[in-house]
């Protein structure tokens, strides 16, 4: 699993507010292996919220 930071208010990074259609932050989004989104959080999660999405997209890797 890789982790990564985009921060979508940068220009650069207009693409990706696009793709993914952000219109706040924060949000989070997780990816299987095969680059698909598996789950999709917009606005602050808990712990156990995130540990479940994290949890399901390594599931659908196995």
């Amino acid at each position: 699993m890789v982790i990564a930071y985009a921060n979508v208010s940068d220009p650069e990074n207009r693409s990706l507010k696009i793709r993914y259609s952000v219109t706040s932050t924060p949000i989070t989004v997780l990816f299987n292996e095969r680059g698909q989104i598996v789950a999709m959080y917009q606005g602050l999660q808990n712990a156990a919220t995130l540990r479940r999405g994290i949890n399901d997209a390594l599931a659908e890797n196995s």
